[in-house]
């Protein structure tokens, strides 16, 4: 059975950086791990679809957490990368899926993070709890 790894990070379009550190990830999975399935959380489901060789695409930010735990709990690794993705405020989003895979026993990892500015005691608590 093949390994299913899921990528989180502000892919869908909306930042050229993110999206190529994205088509880096998934050409490094294929290379290194043999018949990978590759699924992606996504702001823009359609556009993820259609510019990356992913074999699924999640609305990570739409989807209710049950939709979300399901997806999650066929995953052997999640990674959370693509960019500065951790600053005050908007870190919970993408945090919010790493979580739901650490709670269901899926193994979390990062890559290509950026962190800060963390002015907000809570924001700085949750990134050093995950």
């Amino acid at each position: 059975m093949a390994a299913v790894v899921g990528l989180v990070g502000s892919y869908g379009g909306l930042n050229v950086g993110d999206e190529a550190i994205l088509t880096v990830a998934i050409a490094q999975l294929r290379e290194a791990v043999a018949g990978v399935e590759i699924v992606v959380f996504s702001r823009d489901c359609d556009h993820t679809e259609r510019h990356h060789d992913v074999d699924r695409v999640v609305a990570g930010r739409e989807a209710v957490r049950e939709e979300l735990e399901v997806e999650i709990g066929r995953m052997d690794l999640m990674l959370l990368g693509g960019g500065g993705i951790l600053y005050d405020r908007e870190a919970e989003s993408y945090l919010r899926l790493v979580r739901f895979a650490q709670d269901a026993g899926v193994t979390t990892a990062t890559y290509a993070v950026g962190a800060g500015p963390l002015e907000r005691p809570a924001d700085r608590e949750s990134i050093a709890a995950c």
